[in-house]
């Protein structure tokens, strides 16, 4: 019996059949996986992990059991498409893993909008998760001419008056460590 599951990102691949036999395969962390498998039968287990041309490129034997858990760690395997097999009982469990590299994106959201009212811009921020929010406006030099701090919110919306500093300026918004630069 060959059961074929297609997983893309992080997710968790399972068979489970009526003589309660269960393998998972699942995302532990970032480049780190786990392997579990729970049956009645004390059998070995293959694992073997596959590149995107079809190459055998890793195989593990684990001995006669029931039951067990087992981790693998992607970190040191190139960006790309691999091709999981866990074989135990006579049974096949096959799996596509995209291991992809984690981009960093903020955990917050900046909106800067002009408003109806000259020299007066609108700053959203969104998702500041109750930390101090820290908005700098500068000039197209990089200098700081006007600093403002909020503390201890979700988020907030502000209206900024740029009439004695003109609109060629830009917005730095930091929360924690990250930062997000904008222009007008």
């Amino acid at each position: 019996m060959v059961l074929s599951i297609i997983v893309m990102g992080s997710s968790t691949a399972q068979t489970k059949s009526q003589d309660n036999q269960a393998i998972f395969f699942e995302t532990a962390d970032q480049d780190v996986y786990r392997l579990v498998v729970d049956t009645p039968e004390n059998s070995k287990t293959v694992f073997n992990i596959y590149d995107e041309r079809g190459k055998k490129i890793f195989s593990d034997l684990i001995g006669k059991t029931t039951a067990f858990t087992k981790t693998y760690n992607f970190k040191s395997f190139p960006v790309g498409i691999y091709q999981i097999e866990v074989e135990k009982d006579g049974k096949i469990l096959e799996q596509i893993l995209s291991h992809f590299e984690k981009i960093d994106r903020p955990t917050f959201f900046v909106n800067l909008s002009e408003t109806d009212y000259d020299n007066k811009v609108d700053l959203q921020v969104v998702g500041a998760d109750n930390q101090v929010v820290e908005v700098k406006i500068k000039n197209y030099d990089g200098q700081t001419i006007y600093v403002d701090k909020v503390s201890g919110v979700m988020g907030f919306k502000r209206t900024y008056d740029l009439t004695k500093v003109g609109n060629k300026v830009a917005f730095e918004v930091k929360v924690a460590n990250e930062v997000i630069n904008m222009r007008l």
